[in-house]
């Protein structure tokens, strides 16, 4: 399309650039064959850097220092949260987004017992299936907060119409990660029972959250309103803010010595580890990106090269017809100009585009343009 736009607008101004024009659009075979291999080669040569920085920004301590805790603490019994809170308060340090937690299971969906795949025979299921069995088959954390924390944003139906009230006799209200409710194909409006200590709880599905676990604060694939599971037994989950790491040594030695049964995680080691790993895969991504563009260069030269010596006759006939040597070799150096140029501009474009897509829609990340 570009060669037939261009072969319509050649200009008179230059000889040269309208003899590549048309040379060019009268030889497409050789100029979509360069156009392609240097476009694909810009194409990754600027994708895998792009995607390699969104998630740099997804992961940056530094940046997220505010929001990205520096211990996540779970085991967390319910005697023990006055004292968790009490050392935590003599270090001058206050817990963030502390959650319950409540093993459940569910049995029943819209009055219909829940189908845990148990029927099939392990040796028939492909690998795929009994991943899937055993999904389904194992217990769920359930917990309830009153608003949403910032990991997380309803992509459909509403929020929690407030604390449940039981003498309203209707469904206490249920919010789902989109993700977990597709897999398990739950749907607005659904009906859920589930067993709770032998004790049935039942629910209706109101919404549906889009989660970024990247966050690393706690977050729940199934989450009841307040009011509903405040007397079920309970463990607690919590996050530590950002504090230095001398002061993060000591804290966790306090916690082991007077909570030994409280588990903690490290975010932030666990982070800079995620990124030592990208570090190391975008490396031999950007050597293989690297190699496909030396390879359309290879194609590039060997089509000049075989060009150039197929058209000889053609050039002895423009220089007997009058033309000077710079104005041949000025065309050659047009029609290859205008097919790099065009080719690495398209490809880089083509790269921002699939980029912000990959990060948008696969990797649900903060999508961030770099110009280098």
């Amino acid at each position: 399309f570009l060669l037939f736009i261009k072969n319509r607008g050649a200009t008179k101004k230059s000889l040269s650039l309208k003899w590549a024009i048309r040379d060019a659009s009268r030889r497409p075979a050789t100029s979509v064959t360069s156009f392609v291999a240097l476009g694909l080669g810009a194409l990754l040569l600027n994708l895998i850097p792009q995607l390699k920085n969104a998630m740099d920004v997804e992961l940056d301590v530094t940046q997220t220092s505010k929001a990205r805790p520096s211990l996540f603490m779970f085991d967390i019994q319910e005697e023990q949260v006055d004292d968790l809170q009490r050392i935590l308060k003599a270090n001058k340090l206050t817990l963030e987004q502390i959650s319950p937690t409540i093993r459940a299971r569910l049995s029943l969906i819209n009055g219909k017992e829940f189908d845990k795949g148990q029927g099939a025979s392990t040796k028939q299921l492909t690998r795929e299936e009994e991943r899937e069995m055993r999904f389904r088959n194992r217990g769920f954390n359930l917990s309830y907060r009153e608003k949403l924390s910032d990991a997380e944003k309803i992509v459909a139906g509403k929020d929690f119409s407030g604390i449940y009230d039981e003498n309203k006799k209707s469904l206490a209200e249920i919010s789902l990660e989109k993700r977990f409710a597709k897999r398990l194909g739950l749907k607005l409006g659904d009906h859920l029972t589930f067993d709770v200590e032998s004790v049935p709880i039942d629910g209706k599905v109101v919404n549906l959250r889009q989660v970024r676990w990247s966050s690393f604060q706690p977050n729940f694939f199934v989450q009841f309103q307040p009011g509903v599971l405040e007397i079920a037994p309970k463990t607690y989950i919590a996050t530590l803010p950002n504090v230095p790491l001398l002061k993060k040594i000591d804290v966790q030695n306090q916690l082991v010595e007077e909570l030994p049964n409280v588990s903690m995680v490290d975010v932030s080691r666990v982070i800079e580890r995620i990124r030592s790993i990208v570090e190391q895969i975008s490396w031999a991504l950007i050597a293989m990106s690297l190699l496909c563009l030396f390879a359309s260069f290879v194609v590039i030269y060997s089509i000049a090269n075989h060009q150039a010596r197929q058209r000889r006759w053609d050039i002895g006939l423009l220089k007997s017809l009058g033309a000077s040597f710079s104005t041949i070799k000025a065309m050659f150096l047009w029609q290859f100009a205008m097919i790099s140029f065009v080719a690495s501009f398209l490809g880089a474009l083509i790269s921002v585009i699939m980029s912000w897509a990959v990060s948008f829609y696969l990797l649900e990340t903060t999508w961030v343009f770099t110009w280098k």
